[in-house]
């Protein structure tokens, strides 16, 4: 039993890895991209975006994808869907002559889609994907507290380390004496046990029989008073255990951001920015 609390508390203690989102230049991406932090998209100088399979690597300039049945080309608003004499698509042309070429016959658009599907074209399938000289790419990932982020900046881990004091302090204040009770009376032995010890021995504890006395005569105290003093602490005791037990686990979970670098997200808040190009320089995007 008390294996599994510990392990529970662990998990609970412990931060897990956040997704990391940089937006950089091509050669950055050929640089710093690993198993766990890679390209998944072109980010186009007009705004637009070409979504990459997992799997791509950047290399020369090009995002070299790995083949697959079919590639997912999505639209930006100046590309050309550039068709064959039987009408076929064979390739999408963007801004300053970058084409994507598929195989005659395998690549379709339906009516008002912005992307187009299809077989790459040998020549792309073996070189990939252009990249001009004033597109980026969006490289994403997920790190764990500790990592490093190879275009700048660190995973690391935070908790409310005030709350968790505060929680333990309230705790161990109320569950000293309680458990020095528990040691000192063989009928309260139940306060050994944390949190719920106060209330089960409240719950077994006898009522308090005054003595009988003759009629008319009455005793100068209550003699029932030292018992009302130790249910009232009884439930004083359970409640700040309670209290500082609560407080403790709110204070106990770690949480992972990325500080350092362009960017800053956090997991926990679900917050993730990207730095987009426009036509205006650039804008900041992303989910609150």
């Amino acid at each position: 039993m008390r294996l599994a609390v510990f392990a529970l508390l662990g998990a609970l203690g412990c931060a897990g890895p956040v997704e990391v989102t940089r937006i950089v230049s091509a050669d950055d991406a050929a640089r710093v991209q690993t198993p766990t932090f890679a390209p998944v998209a072109v980010v186009r100088e007009d705004g637009g975006r070409v979504e990459l399979p997992e799997g791509t690597r950047i290399e020369h300039g090009r995002a070299v994808v790995p083949r697959v049945e079919t590639f997912v080309r999505k639209l930006g608003n100046d590309d050309v869907i550039e068709t064959d004499d039987a009408g076929r698509i064979v390739a999408v042309r963007s801004p300053g002559d970058v084409i994507v070429r598929f195989v005659p016959g395998t690549a379709s658009s339906e009516p008002g889609s912005d992307e187009v599907r299809g077989t790459l074209a040998s020549a792309d399938a073996e070189h990939g994907i252009s990249i001009g000289n004033h597109d980026l790419v969006e490289m994403r990932g997920r790190l764990s507290p500790g990592d490093a982020i190879p275009s700048g900046g660190r995973v690391e881990s935070s908790r409310a380390t005030g709350v968790l004091i505060g929680g333990t302090i309230v705790f161990t204040l109320a569950y000293a004496p309680a458990a020095y009770v528990a040691s000192q009376s063989p009928a309260d032995k139940a306060l050994f046990i944390p949190f719920a010890g106060p209330w089960i021995d409240l719950a077994t504890r006898p009522a308090c029989t005054p003595p009988a006395v003759p009629a008319g005569v009455s005793l100068p105290i209550d003699p029932c008073i030292g018992e009302t003093i130790a249910r009232a602490a009884l439930v004083v005791s359970g409640a700040l255990q309670g209290l500082g037990g609560v407080l403790a686990l709110f204070g106990l979970p770690t949480h992972s951001e990325v500080v350092g670098g362009d960017k800053r997200a956090s997991r926990t808040s679900g917050v993730r920015v990207s730095l987009v190009p426009t036509g205006m320089g650039a804008a900041a995007v992303g989910t609150f």
